[in-house]
């Protein structure tokens, strides 16, 4: 099996924040807190983002694709 690339790592992290926050959206709406805490490390991974572009880990296309999908996120935080 082919070693995931920094992209596809990202993604994954990216896909592990959505289910949290969907649980949370879903099933505890009121937890602001907990979705606060989602919406910092949504932060925290875009600044892993940008530092791994700066040093060229990351192509103009994996970087706007990651961070299209962390606007996604970041808009779920705030229902």
């Amino acid at each position: 099996m082919d070693k995931p690339s920094v992209c596809d790592c990202l993604f994954e992290a990216m896909e592990t924040f959505s289910r949290k926050i969907e649980k949370i959206v879903t099933h505890d709406p009121d937890n602001i807190a907990e979705l606060a805490c989602l919406y910092a490390g949504i932060s925290g991974i875009d600044d892993c983002v940008k530092t791994l572009r700066k040093h060229g880990y990351l192509s103009d296309a994996d970087e706007a694709l990651l961070k299209k999908e962390m606007h996604t996120l970041y808009e779920r935080c705030k229902q």
